[in-house]
């Protein structure tokens, strides 16, 4: 905390200089206090790089404890948590921490905070949202087996579709997601995931198998606040296959916004429908067959130093976070 008087706010894993720390100063500069706190899946990852674990004043607090910690965090900075100190918002740098933040956010009752909803976050509960909304989704299957995934699989090819996705149900960077266009595809794929752990914790019990959206894929950077959603970059993916991995970044280039508009008419959309009234957000949409489907939704900061460049190709840009 340092000086507030506009409110305070909780930022969740602040560990890189460009983003959660950059986060950190910016909240200060602009009158916000600031108390910040690691995920169980952050803390134990430093754990296992340095060998100790972290003190258990930075762990964050179990549920139902969030207020008190808050109060041992503001009394250990030698400040007393003035009773009229709004709370705005919690952050979090990390995908692994975004289900922590919106804990947090919901017991601190923060001004500024989404429901607590995994359909944000799973890729599965995702696209049932999205389905619900009458909005344009992936078909898929949440598979056990292997059979299960074998069943999609023969369904979308009668449908005339030649490849499915089979991912993780939580997951970044495309990492563990497989583009299988044969029985013997299906069967590693399924074999493989079974073998590794989903991100953020936890086996891969269940994965997803989903149809697959071909097109070009863009990445919209945006904020919220009260239902209003504002678009700081967008940015589109040059993916393609290398070797045995089928979607290798190539490079990711900013486009206009008015080249992407009905991509952005569809992801504002899907934002009202998954509640993500407030807050970052690093949304993935394809547009297949002229139609724009919102692939994953990140309620997060974009996780790269894009900060300079996008200070010097957005004309007007402000000097934070993107």
């Amino acid at each position: 905390p340092r000086a507030p008087s506009k409110g305070f706010a909780v930022v969740v894993d602040p560990l890189c200089d460009y983003l959660g720390k950059a986060l950190v100063e910016e909240l200060r500069d602009r009158g916000v206090a600031v108390a910040t706190t690691l995920s169980d899946y952050a803390a134990a990852g430093l754990a296992a790089m340095h060998d100790v674990a972290p003190p258990l004043e930075l762990l964050t607090p179990a549920a139902g404890a969030e207020p008190a910690w808050l109060e041992r965090a503001f009394s250990a900075d030698g400040e007393d948590l003035p009773d009229t100190l709004t709370p705005l918002a919690c952050f979090s740098e990390s995908d692994c921490g975004i289900a922590t933040a919106e804990r947090v956010a919901a017991a601190l009752k923060c001004r500024h905070a989404n429901d607590v909803a995994p359909k944000r976050r799973h890729k599965w509960l995702l696209h049932e949202a999205l389905a619900e909304a009458g909005l344009p989704r992936c078909r898929q299957r949440l598979c056990e087996t292997a059979a299960e995934a074998l069943e999609f699989f023969e369904d979308e090819v009668a449908r005339g579709g030649a490849r499915v996705v089979v991912k993780p149900c939580r997951g970044v960077g495309s990492e563990d997601v497989a583009l299988c266009a044969s029985r013997e595809d299906i069967e590693a794929a399924m074999a493989m995931l079974g073998a590794t752990t989903r991100y953020a914790g936890g086996p891969n019990d269940f994965v997803v198998a989903q149809s697959f959206l071909d097109g070009p894929e863009f990445a919209v950077d945006s904020v919220s606040r009260d239902g209003e959603h504002k678009v700081t970059a967008v940015w589109k993916y040059d993916k393609r296959p290398v070797g045995a991995a089928p979607f290798c970044y190539q490079a990711t280039r900013l486009v206009s916004t008015e080249e992407a508009a009905p991509v952005l008419a569809a992801l504002r959309r899907a934002l009202d429908a998954l509640g993500h009234d407030h807050g970052p957000a690093h949304s993935e949409l394809i547009v297949d067959r002229g139609e724009p489907t919102l692939v994953e939704l990140n309620a997060r900061f974009h996780n790269a130093n894009v900060r300079p460049l996008v200070n010097r190709c957005v004309p007007g840009s402000p000097n934070a976070i993107a």
